[in-house]
């Protein structure tokens, strides 16, 4: 598990697990399975 932190640096109470797909898995998961890919660049910088 990794610790995750807010834009300003301040530490968030999450978690997230990293994963590894494999073969037709990532296929089917990268065009069936992601409903939205959002650009939040804008909030990251600011």
């Amino acid at each position: 598990m990794e610790s995750r932190s807010h834009p300003y640096g301040t530490k968030l109470e999450r978690r997230a697990i990293q994963i590894g797909l494999r073969n037709e898995f990532i296929k089917t998961f990268a065009k069936e399975d992601i409903l939205l890919i959002e650009d939040i660049s804008d909030f990251v910088c600011h």
